[in-house]
């Protein structure tokens, strides 16, 4: 914008509120004074610069608010009672600012949040988790946090307003510090990174720029103040979820200049974030600076730099500049391998210690701890600066990242052991060819890095280096092992899903990311595959949602049963889809209009505490029976769309009030940990923990409800997949997911959760070898049909396509959980459910199967041997649950499976989602099932039957008109219907 002329200057000036309205007239007026008799500007920009300069000197405005107003903007620069005096640099989506408090004169520095991505859960509890770390944290190297704070709808950190010099810049002046002054430095440092770690936390930003040293008195020296780390928010992102260098794109590692010295070489690998030892090798990166003078592996770019972190690593140092132990101690802490070094900071601060001869530190250092989930929002309006410290410490809640499953924890980091050995393997054949090249020099160099590497990392005590240590041979101490019996490693690494507004009871659920899938040519291929069904309902979706698919960010849904009243085989099923940007439905009826058509507004009052209102838009004509709400607590980020009666049910257990507290917003804790805003049965509940939200496209549910309630899903070409999935999981599968991944590779992983009759071993064993005959079951489907000619070349080649994907794949267990996954080529995706989708659709009498699943031959009614785990002795326990969790606390404790035939329920006006108390002990688990039974249904008309198919025993939960009706022989105390006397 062209510079205002000075009277329209003076006006936003006053606009600002930088300046009251007294003092400004008393300005000018004394400008005008002081440039009376001058010879007038050459023109409005030059006087209008000249008035900004003279308020700068006068210390009326800071430059960034002059430049921000000779550039036309009255502001905002006031948040609450904090004016707004720079604008810093820094990573991420915030806004980062140096500011003062009015109220009491303190200078800060405030980290503006971005509102959208702080509308979601994970990175606002993230936020919070780091917040109220840093809050906590009481080393006095670390800068100080104090505040999480919320104006006028901006939430913002308020944090210690650091002054001084950066120790890169001082470094680059001043040159390297002696060995002993280096290492007394840092081993503050090393000692405050330390304190992060056993607070659960990792710094994530470490290098010479986080580093300032504080302006010393008057005659001490420029090396002589103090040295403080920069901590959240002053360094790094808080929104990052999980903690992630700059490293994902090309333009943000050119934004890294000089800091790309200090990222651990693992961060460059796909899925990896940043953890403890990357810390410890960004330490030991910036003592290698102070000690040689120049920032390890700079190649004078960023891209460059990060290679040769890879490939080379940092030059090694040695005598007669740096002594031996403290070199040992750098080599160590600096290897390409993130298993070799120190497990923490403050490990690695009591060998630095051991180096000078001082004593261990880690002693001092407060003991593992893991702070609360999250604090509470901050209250519109914010408060005080002293008053509004909204952060919390102590207890013993999982931190945010802990609750990412325990059980994906495990795999996680056993796969990229895998996928480290193949990258070893690859750096070690380079790091060959450059010592075959450079001569003697580098690999004298090459062979030094080697024989530094002898400090083992501590598991019970720290090894403290002595001085003068002996130069040995390295020991590999870590060894890979890449066994076909482990799943390969999985390409993402986010947290499990939420499942927030998923309809309660849901047995088959869908988990979409639409915008990301379209973003992919592969992805959008995929989408074109899926044929006709599929365009037409995201059609649909697009139209109800008033938007684009690019800007759906996410979709969940869920299936279930129909309730008594439905028609046999109905289905009802809720949505969940969630917009990259707030969505005009929420405030513009036209635009709900448009998209639902006439709709019926009804007020509800849900939640708990005050009363919230919310509006359920039930629609008629195009829209059928759906209704629709936008829950409040989103902002217009949200949809759900459901009948109205299972939207109400959606609204009662979201209880909206506690939505719009973080804190209350979990109905469930799953045992690994993570918080899951859903009701679903124990192994859906584990499945869940098994999944990650971050993939493109997830499916899952119980393979049962596929055979049995929700057979009507699976019409038309479709129905020709129920029997061979039945098949595939038999009855030891009580959930199963099927999950992709659109990339460079395509990606695919189907999750299946084991039970004590058919643990995880074995069923992986079982799954993996039906899984290599699923291509001569397709040869044979194909060999069956006739395909048309557009499509026969494509259809037929099915089975060798599957095959392939057979050899590709790996299938291994996982605690209770068993994985099978494969990697294929980019456009393997699509050309499968092409392939797949036109043979189904030109298989014979294609969608008329029967709507009741038949039963498969080699069922039969159990025999007595059957009947031995029911009388196994049990005991079951608890306040209130339902029909269904209870049966498979049942089904666990005995280790037989378990089904309700929930149609047959229904007919009988029976759902499986009421809930009741129990508390039985030492009593047989048939004992404890008939309990179960009569207190779900005070009218007996549940009963249970024993079976045996292919060799595993069962057990039917169904009523007694559905059994007579199949002929089911019921077993003993079932036999007639209990009259009053006997309920």
């Amino acid at each position: 914008m062209p510079t205002p002329a000075p009277e329209d200057f003076w006006k936003l000036v006053a606009a600002s509120r930088l300046v009251a309205d007294d003092t400004l007239a008393t300005f000018r007026h004394a400008y005008a004074q002081e440039t009376a008799g001058q010879p007038p500007d050459a023109g409005d920009e030059a006087a209008t610069t000249a008035i900004a300069k003279w308020l700068i000197k006068l210390g009326a405005l800071s430059k960034w608010q002059g430049r921000r107003l000779l550039s036309g903007e009255s502001g905002p620069f006031f948040i609450g009672d904090y004016r707004l005096l720079d604008r810093l640099e820094n990573d991420g989506s915030g806004r980062l600012f140096r500011g003062r408090h009015e109220p009491s004169g303190k200078f800060v520095g405030l980290m503006v949040l971005d509102r959208k991505l702080c509308q979601r859960v994970d990175v606002w509890t993230e936020v919070v988790r780091r917040t109220t770390i840093a809050h906590d944290a009481v080393d006095p190297v670390l800068s100080r946090t104090w505040a999480l704070e919320q104006v006028q709808g901006n939430r913002f950190v308020v944090c210690e307003d650091i002054e001084g010099t950066s120790l890169a810049d001082e470094l680059a002046r001043l040159g390297p510090l002696p060995a002993a002054e280096a290492c007394r430095l840092m081993l503050p440092i090393f000692a405050a990174v330390g304190e992060l770690h056993r607070r659960g936390s990792v710094h994530g930003s470490l290098s010479l720029d986080a580093l300032r040293r504080e302006p010393a008195g008057s005659g001490q020296g420029e090396r002589r103040g103090r040295v403080r780390l920069l901590q959240m928010p002053l360094a790094g992102d808080p929104h990052a979820v999980p903690t992630l260098p700059p490293v994902d794109a090309t333009e943000r590692v050119s934004r890294l200049g000089r800091r790309a010295s200090f990222v651990a070489p693992e961060l460059l690998l796909p899925g990896r974030f940043s953890d403890q030892r990357s810390d410890v090798y960004s330490l030991g990166c910036i003592l290698h600076a102070l000690l040689s003078g120049t920032a390890p592996c700079w190649q004078g770019d960023a891209q460059q730099t990060l290679s040769q972190a890879v490939f080379v690593g940092p030059v090694p140092l040695g005598p007669p500049q740096v002594p031996v132990e403290v070199a040992t101690l750098v080599a160590y802490l600096v290897t390409r391998d993130p298993m070799n070094r120190y497990p923490d900071a403050a490990e690695a601060a009591d060998a630095l210690a051991a180096c000078i001869g001082l004593p261990p530190v880690s002693g001092a250092l407060p003991p593992l701890e893991r702070p609360l989930l999250a604090a509470r929002l901050p209250p519109a309006g914010g408060g005080g600066f002293s008053s509004a410290v909204l952060l919390q410490s102590g207890g013993a809640a999982p931190t945010a990242i802990e609750l990412a499953t325990r059980a994906a924890r495990k795999r996680s980091a056993r796969l990229r052991m895998i996928g480290l050995g193949v990258a070893g393997g690859l750096v070690s054949l380079v790091v060959a060819v450059v010592a075959s090249r450079t001569g003697s020099q580098s690999a004298a160099a090459v062979k030094q890095t080697a024989t530094q590497l002898i400090v083992e990392p501590a598991t019970g005590s720290t090894p403290a280096p002595q001085p003068q240590p002996p130069i040995e041979p390295p020991v590999n101490r870590v060894k890979i092992v890449d066994s076909a019996d482990l799943p390969w490693a999985s390409p993402t690494s986010g947290r499990p899903p939420t499942l927030a507004y998923l309809p309660p009871g849901s047995q088959l659920m869908l988990l979409a990311r639409p915008a990301a899938i379209v973003a992919d040519q592969e992805g959008q291929q995929f989408v074109k595959s899926l044929g006709p069904l599929v365009e037409a309902g995201l059609a649909q979706l697009v139209k109800l949602c008033g938007c684009r698919l690019t800007d759906i960010e996410e979709v969940q849904a869920g299936w279930q049963a129909g309730g008594p009243e439905a028609a046999e085989g109905a289905v009802v099923s809720g949505w969940t889809v969630r917009f990259g940007k707030p969505s005009p439905l929420a405030l513009d009826a036209d635009a709900r209009d448009t998209a639902w058509g006439e709709t019926t507004a009804e007020p509800v009052n849900a939640g708990k505490g005050e009363t919230q209102a919310e509006t359920i838009y039930t629609a008629s004509g195009q829209a059928g029976s759906l209704s629709f709400w936008l829950p409040a607590a989103e902002e217009g980020h949200v949809l759900v769309i459901a009948p109205a009666a299972l939207l109400k049910e959606i609204m009662e257990i979201m209880e909206i009030t506690e939505i719009m507290e973080i804190t209350e917003i979990a109905s469930t804790v799953r045992p690994d940990g993570d918080t899951l805003v859903a009701s679903l049965p124990q192994d859906l509940e584990q499945l869940v923990g098994m999944l990650d939200h971050t993939r493109h496209l997830t499916l899952f549910g119980s393979p049962h409800y596929l055979l049995h309630d929700g057979r009507t899903l699976m019409t038309g070409p479709l129905a020709g997949l129920v029997e061979p999935l039945g098949n595939f999981f038999g009855l030891g599968v009580q959930a199963a997911a099927l999950s992709l991944e659109f990339g460079d590779n395509f990606y695919a992983e189907i999750d299946a959760i084991a039970s004590r009759a058919e643990p995880a071993k074995p069923l992986a064993a079982k799954l993996a070898r039906r899984f290599e005959n699923v291509a001569d079951g397709v040869e044979d489907f194909c060999a069956a049909i006739d395909p048309h000619p557009y499509g026969k070349k494509l259809v037929m080649r099915l089975p060798a396509m599957l095959r392939v994907v057979a050899a590709s794949a790996r299938c291994g267990a996982e605690e209770k959980g068993v994985v099978l996954n494969a990697y294929l080529p980019r456009n393997a995706g699509h050309n499968l459910v092409l392939a797949a989708e036109l043979a189904l659709e030109q298989a014979p009498a294609a969608g008329t199967g029967p709507a009741r699943p038949a039963r498969a031959p080699a069922v039969a009614a159990a025999p007595a041997a059957a009947q031995r785990p029911l009388q196994k002795k049990i005991s079951l326990s608890f306040a209130k649950d339902t029909l269904e969790k209870s049966i498979q606390m049942v089904s666990e404790e005995i280790g037989m499976p378990m089904e309700i035939l929930g149609r047959d329920l229904q007919l009988d006006g029976i759902t499986k989602n009421q809930s009741f108390g129990l508390d039985e002990r030492d009593a047989t688990a048939e004992a404890v099932l008939r309990k179960i039974l009569a207190k779900a249904d005070s009218a007996g008309r549940l009963i249970y039957v024993s079976r045996v198919r292919d060799g595993i025993e069962s057990v039917e939960i169904s009523t007694r008109a559905a059994a007579a009706k199949r002929g089911d022989t019921l077993p003993p105390g079932f036999e007639q219907q209990p009259d009053a006397e006997t309920k």
